[in-house]
């Protein structure tokens, strides 16, 4: 999400949710005629709120960004260092399968059944998250009880493989350490 001082109220939400992603994009053109930058329009979230936004304030993408971009640094007066803990890809998958094992085990075909009698579906960010979008889709029969621990363990690895990705382009410069060889957590610390 954003952090700037935009509010959006529950009811101008609400209205924009019952928009089509092709019904909101027509609707952002309009309050944006220069374009929508870099605005990522296969996603209907960030169109949502995207529009949500531009409704609320009276402003253009364009305006809305680059205040944003002059809003200090949440850590500006911080010596941040970062460190990328990795795991050899053998290990992490089986990590993974191990996770998605124990998951099942302990009761996660049961969990979404509840979730889904108290409106899980109504949240489309939980519903869809890895787990529970692949046992409501065997809860609703699109999924066999047999594919159901490949089909977790494979979307958590292409989720860890965006991840990875994300790491790469996108964090400053940083060191990378093997997981496997911190032996404790000062390690991440240097004087």
């Amino acid at each position: 999400p954003v952090a700037d001082t935009v509010s959006v109220s529950p009811e101008l939400r609400a209205e924009v949710g019952t928009l089509t992603l092709e019904a909101a994009l027509q609707q952002l053109r309009v309050l944006n005629p220069s374009g929508l930058g870099g605005l990522d329009v296969a996603n209907p979230r960030r169109v949502m709120r995207a529009l949500e936004r531009c409704i609320a304030s009276g402003r253009t993408l364009v305006e809305l960004g680059q205040d944003f971009a002059r809003q200090p640094s949440p850590f500006a007066d911080w010596n941040v260092v970062v460190t990328q803990l990795e795991r050899e890809p053998e290990e992490l998958n089986a990590r993974i399968d191990q996770r998605t094992d124990a998951m099942l085990k302990e009761g996660l075909v049961g969990e979404v059944r509840g979730l889904l009698a108290n409106g899980l579906k109504q949240n489309p960010s939980a519903s869809r998250a890895i787990g529970y979008r692949e046992v409501i889709d065997h809860i609703e029969n699109r999924l066999a009880e047999s594919e159901l621990a490949g089909a977790i363990a494979l979307n958590t690895r292409r989720l860890v493989k965006k991840q990875r990705t994300w790491f790469r382009t996108q964090l400053p410069e940083h060191r990378v350490m093997a997981a496997s060889t911190l032996s404790s957590p000062q390690e991440l610390f240097p004087e």
